[in-house]
């Protein structure tokens, strides 16, 4: 995973995100303005798949989440991979099988770290403790900002045709389809995998 810290208003270092499509940086509008608080959730499901594409209409950090209950969910087999497909950039990512029910469940987009920072020479101010930000931060004496480690590569990527090249969101398009990590054995819906469709503007699944 590669690192590096933008001094944007928000301090971000997210491989890729801001390289392709990302014309502005993550706005964070929880109480302590994290880039990647999901500020939206919308989900949409269809048979033993449930998808949920958060921060697809602001300026967040997007992230998607894949919930999968199929037949291969309740084989012991060794785990489930999901071949993933958003708006035509694809990737393989092996699911995690959850504690408490019969699933695999997949979350994706998050950064690996966030860490606040504080601008001026008081980095312990309330309502968190925080370092120092680097020199040449924006902002005025106290103001909060965040060190943001993007996701890996292979997220990043996935997330790259979410944003149009002015910045503004595009339609989510997300096409899914699962398989036995031995390879053996595919869940793809009779080859026309599971199809999901999130709008831009006013967001809804569908």
């Amino acid at each position: 995973m590669k690192m590096r810290v933008v001094q944007l208003l928000l301090v971000v270092a997210a491989v890729g995100l801001l390289g392709h499509g990302f014309a502005q940086p993550a706005w964070g509008f929880d109480a302590l303005g994290r880039p990647s608080a999901v500020l939206q959730k919308h989900c949409h499901q269809v048979d033993d798949v449930r998808v949920c594409a958060m921060n697809a209409h602001g300026q967040n950090l997007p992230q998607i989440q894949i919930i999968y209950s199929g037949y291969l969910a309740k084989q012991d087999d060794g785990g489930v991979v999901v071949w993933l497909s958003l708006n035509g950039a694809d990737g393989f990512f092996h699911m995690k099988r959850s504690e408490t029910h019969p699933q695999y469940e997949l979350w994706l987009g998050a950064p690996a770290r966030e860490t606040p920072c504080r601008i001026g020479d008081e980095a312990s101010v309330a309502p968190i403790e925080a370092q120092l930000c680097p020199p040449g931060t924006p902002g005025n004496p106290g103001d909060l900002r965040w060190i943001v480690e993007g996701p890996p590569d292979e997220q990043a990527i996935l997330f790259s045709r979410v944003r149009d090249l002015s910045g503004q969101p595009v339609s989510w398009d997300v096409q899914g389809a699962f398989v036995s990590v031995d390879g053996r054995r595919w869940d793809s819906r009779y080859g026309s995998n599971y199809r999901f469709t999130f709008e831009a503007g006013p967001a809804r699944g569908r």
